[in-house]
């Protein structure tokens, strides 16, 4: 069926749009990589991504076509709805955070043991199955049923993968703590909508199936003699997770990647560094992902280092690692670390 008049109107409307980006900027993949070497905040982030939705929307809905999508990019199906943020990232540039997947790529191989914690749709949880291969496994750590449906959903839908993944419906949760947050931020969507967090634009989705378990209790039960990588991202509940972990850490010295997002614990600065402390008593260094170079130990330094209300991925890795397998030396990267509620969410 061909569009209307008005509809060819809007269409031509936004491709003039997607015209004058491509010729001022390169092409837009190119201009959203380049983001990572601007410190932009959250808040900008959302804005440039809230831009290119709408004009990918509205001309999809020109075409006939709705926000919801089944597609396939660099070898992995997904079941994307448009208007999440994060959807929207692995519709537009096949990957989400690219800067971060190249540092996945660069250190996970095949039979690695990863823990994926907050793992959402599985943005990095299928990218990391594909890395470890059928003899490596990925335990994806997803507690909102929002955000695990969709997970399942995805999963389900790369069956050549999937027999590496463990799906866990938990709540990692500090030792001797045996209830859970009743909601968390799942979901950001892209459209306008009631009760977002000011700040991430962030939607509290509920976590009431979820079980209550810390990370040294799941190894434990089982029986996990090796855990390679922990990608640690649970918007401010970091701190609650690390509680409960102590032994992991330094039972097997993982490599963990953090969201720092010193805005997410404001009033709560002794908790941050609290757990810088004890990373570093137990012989970690914060780095950067671009090039590996050892960021500042101290809190205030840091944290300096994020732009306000921003965040900034940091990777924690001990001195007796094995080297990577490639140093992507030549990109950069922005991305967060983040802790949660209270003193009590300390790891010793």
């Amino acid at each position: 069926m061909f569009p209307n008049r008005p509809q060819c109107t809007a269409l031509k409307r936004c491709m003039h749009e997607f015209y004058a980006i491509s010729i001022e900027c390169g092409n837009l993949r190119h201009v959203l990589d380049r983001t990572r070497m601007i410190h932009l905040n959250t808040s900008q982030k959302f804005k440039i991504a809230t831009f290119a939705y709408r004009l990918v929307s509205g001309a999809r809905w020109v075409l006939g076509k709705s926000d919801q999508a089944v597609i396939r990019r660099n070898g992995i199906t997904w079941a994307l709805d448009l208007h999440e943020g994060i959807d929207f990232s692995i519709f537009l540039l096949g990957r989400f955070e690219l800067a971060t997947s190249r540092l996945f790529d660069s250190i996970l191989g095949a039979g690695d043991i990863v823990l994926d914690i907050g793992a959402n749709v599985g943005a990095h949880t299928l990218p990391f199955a594909r890395l470890v291969g059928k003899n490596g496994r990925v335990y994806a750590f997803e507690p909102t049923q929002y955000a695990f449906e969709k997970l399942k959903r995805n999963i389900n839908a790369n069956p050549t993968i999937s027999s590496s993944i463990e799906l866990v419906h938990a709540m990692l949760v500090p030792e001797g703590c045996n209830s859970i947050t009743p909601e968390i931020y799942s979901s950001w969507p892209l459209i306008k909508g009631h009760g977002l967090h000011k700040r991430h634009r962030g939607k509290l989705m509920s976590t009431s199936d979820a079980a209550a378990i810390t990370l040294d209790a799941f190894v434990d039960r089982k029986g996990i003699d090796r855990i390679d990588f922990v990608k640690l991202d649970v918007d401010g509940n970091e701190a609650d997770v690390l509680a409960g972990a102590a032994n992991t850490l330094r039972r097997f010295r993982p490599r963990v990647l953090m969201e720092w997002a010193p805005y997410l614990f404001e009033g709560k600065s002794a908790v941050m560094g609290q757990m810088l402390s004890n990373f570093i008593n137990l012989g970690y260094a914060p780095k950067e992902l671009s090039g590996r170079r050892q960021l500042p130990k101290t809190l205030e330094a840091l944290n300096g280092m994020v732009p306000k209300y921003g965040s900034m991925n940091v990777l924690f890795e001990t001195s007796d690692l094995k080297p990577p397998i490639d140093d992507p030396s030549s990109h950069s990267v922005t991305g967060q670390l983040v802790t949660s509620r209270t003193m009590r969410g300390t790891f010793r």
